[in-house]
């Protein structure tokens, strides 16, 4: 099993999760709603599949959808990169049968929980920034219900726990 494999193998039920938090329904909605249509009647490739929340949503009203683990690019040269895409694309339209009308390739949406959850660290800073809220405030905003789990959280993050983090900052804009 390839590195980014066994990294969203390990990390599904939290990735799942994100999707079930009540916070993230509205946006989840948003993109349901900017996707259906995208992808209705067409055929998908989906490149880097994760755990497949979106390759269901998809399939809701995809013609057909291929999903793929894309290769563990993070740390390729362009060089590689730029031959990672030729063969996405060569790839899709093969599953075209050599036509580019009528296929969508959606590449990156395993990326969703974590743009979801950095969302939400930014809100957590800014929170702690700009406001005067308890930290257990602004835990339980971002989706812990633990103030010490989201510290711990916070610090392993940050390098420093959140009312630490809040001192420090405002010290600075003093």
């Amino acid at each position: 099993m390839s590195e980014l494999a066994e990294y969203y193998r390990e990390r599904a039920a939290e990735y799942d999760a994100v999707y079930a938090k009540p916070e993230r329904q509205q946006d989840l909605a948003r993109l349901h709603g900017l996707l259906s249509p995208l992808v209705a009647g067409q055929r998908v490739l989906e490149v880097a599949a994760g755990t497949g929340y979106w390759t269901r949503v998809l399939s809701g009203s995809a013609a057909a959808i291929t999903a793929t683990a894309a290769p563990d690019v993070r740390d390729a040269a362009d060089t590689e990169l730029a031959a990672f895409w030729v063969a996405v694309y060569q790839e899709a339209r093969a599953l075209a049968g050599g036509e580019e009308s009528g296929l969508v390739v959606a590449a990156g949406l395993a990326a969703v929980p974590y743009l979801l959850r950095r969302a939400d660290w930014d809100a957590a800073t800014g929170l702690l920034r700009d406001t005067s809220l308890p930290v257990t405030l602004v835990a339980e905003k971002v989706g812990y219900t633990s103030e010490a789990a989201f510290s711990r959280a916070y610090k392993h993050r940050y390098g420093t726990p959140p009312a630490r983090w809040r001192r420090e900052i405002r010290q600075k804009r003093s």
